[in-house]
């Protein structure tokens, strides 16, 4: 559940270099040569030229070296080419050549709060808000890097600080909704952020965050509008150009429509549910996919074409990403979609599957998904140790099968079949659920697909959870075959494996 974002006020690298105290001495003419070359590294920067900016700050440090605000625009340069770890190293040496040079701490800071590196992060904040200790900026980026790390009373302290010191500041308030949501605290979250659209009407982190909080917390007809500020956020990717206008819920009666993913295949699965009621508009769905969903996509019978990325044809009337949907739909909680099955295996794959399966009657025949995709912001919190599952294999006849596409760890500490170099693509995945009594998941796309199945799921549910699962029910309208276990304590999975009522599939 993304709740905030790190380095939301320093994270645009700045070229500001503030004030000269403590500052190494120069001659006049150094001065006046150091401003030219920082100057003109900003305009180089501003105008989409990095490269040009790093090169002519390496030309003038082949000759000046000790000039502490060149290898500041040196590492603002080189992060805007993607070389993070030079950047660190210049700003690193621009710091030891001037200690006190609060923006390049505040910079390093956030450079390597963006690459997970949070305890250093962390020092280097330290460091800024000791030279500032009026600087709102500082404690916000330092709560960002708290919550990270999971000390959320600390983020929750630093915001507030922020706050105390500059309210009008919007990232702030952001900044302590994301750390109160962090800990539960919705309500008080939802306020934070409301505050910081007052005071920011257009601030996308701000709406995004104010969505998933009001989806978490049931609300969906307000909580899918914030949700469409995700496109001017980082959690998707580049928003794409299109020449035709976009659905938002206008007349489809012989239109054709472009849908496409844009986030993880779970997303996908999740919300191609909402494909049947295009069609029934009177529409004509095209559909873009990846090679991992293409097959199980196409055996949809409302899509009447399908194509690869980048493969799309221009004549069609509307386009809509997948994620944009439920809001087009104007979804609440009375209205979801929750007919399932809407995604079926290809008959031949499950025959196929079952040849290779060991359907011993007396055996129940079980799936397993412990962990998702890696680059995932939440994959720490999600994923599940595969031995923590052992305590399923003691009693009973059991069998496990892997649903993960990578081999299970050698400490696995249960018994089960690998898969993984049969699971080609979802359709093959589909096959092999189809053949399994029950699949135990992490919240992933391997619980999208076996709810979308109609297959009996359990679902191991982080604290705090997704937004779609919302809060403190047992069951979910997006999939009514499947059953939600929470944790109750951030971080305790043994106490959600212990209460799966196993015993009781005999």
């Amino acid at each position: 559940m993304n709740l905030g974002r790190l380095g939301e006020l320093a994270g645009c690298i700045c070229m500001q270099t503030g004030n000269n105290d403590d500052m190494p001495d120069q001659s006049a003419e150094a001065t006046q040569r150091t401003q030219q070359i920082l100057r003109r590294s900003a305009e180089l920067i501003a105008g989409g030229k990095p490269k040009e900016a790093v090169d002519l700050c390496q030309a003038f440090l082949r000759q000046n070296s000790g000039e502490p605000k060149i290898y500041f625009a040196l590492a603002v340069g080189l992060a805007q080419c993607g070389r993070r770890d030079e950047s660190a190293a210049a700003y690193r040496q621009a710091i030891r050549l001037w200690p006190a040079f609060y923006e390049a701490r505040m910079n390093l800071g956030t450079l390597l709060s963006s690459t997970g590196q949070f305890e250093h992060a962390i020092a280097e904040l330290s460091q800024a808000a000791q030279l500032r200790p009026q600087a709102a900026e500082a404690y916000i980026n330092l709560s960002d890097a708290h919550r990270a790390m999971w000390r959320i009373d600390s983020a929750i302290e630093n915001a507030e600080r922020a706050i105390s010191l500059n309210p009008a500041i919007p990232e702030g308030h952001n900044c302590l909704g994301a750390a109160l949501a962090s800990k539960g605290e919705f309500d008080r979250a939802i306020a934070e952020y409301r505050q910081a659209i007052t005071l920011r009407s257009d601030y996308p982190a701000a709406h995004l965050n104010l969505g998933l909080a009001l989806l978490v917390t049931g609300n969906l007809g307000e909580g899918f509008s914030h949700y469409e500020w995700r496109t001017r956020c980082d959690i998707a990717e580049t928003p794409r150009r299109f020449s035709r206008p976009s659905w938002t819920g206008q007349n489809l009666q012989n239109k054709t429509i472009l849908l496409y993913p844009e986030q993880g295949f779970g997303d996908a699965i999740h919300f191609i549910r909402y494909a049947p009621l295009i069609a029934q508009m009177g529409a004509k769905i095209w559909l873009e996919s990846p090679a991992e969903l293409y097959r199980l996509f196409a055996s949809i019978p409302s899509i009447e074409r399908m194509f690869a990325p980048g493969k799309t044809p221009v004549e069609y009337d509307f386009h809509c990403p997948l994620p944009a949907l439920p809001h087009a739909f104007k979804t609440t909680l009375d209205s979801i979609p929750g007919n399932v099955p809407y995604l079926v295996a290809d008959p031949a794959d499950i025959k196929r599957w079952r040849k290779r399966i060991d359907r011993a009657p007396d055996y129940l025949q079980i799936g397993l998904a412990w962990s998702g995709n890696a680059a995932n912001r939440n994959e720490r919190n999600r994923s599940v140790p595969l031995a923590k599952f052992s305590p399923l294999a003691r009693n009973g006849k059991r069998c496990f099968h892997s649903l993960q596409i990578a081999p299970p760890p050698p400490e696995a500490g249960i018994s089960l079949l690998d898969w993984s170099s049969q699971l080609i693509d979802f359709t093959d995945t589909a096959a092999l659920i189809a053949n399994l009594d029950l699949i135990i998941t992490v919240d992933t796309a391997v619980a999208h697909l076996a709810g979308a199945m109609g297959k009996k799921v359990w679902l191991l549910l982080s604290d705090p959870p997704d937004w779609r699962w919302m809060l403190d029910r047992a069951d979910t309208p997006w999939y009514p075959t499947m059953r939600l276990f929470r944790q109750q304590t951030r971080g305790d999975w043994d106490s959600v494996i212990a209460s799966l009522p196993i015993e009781s599939q005999f």
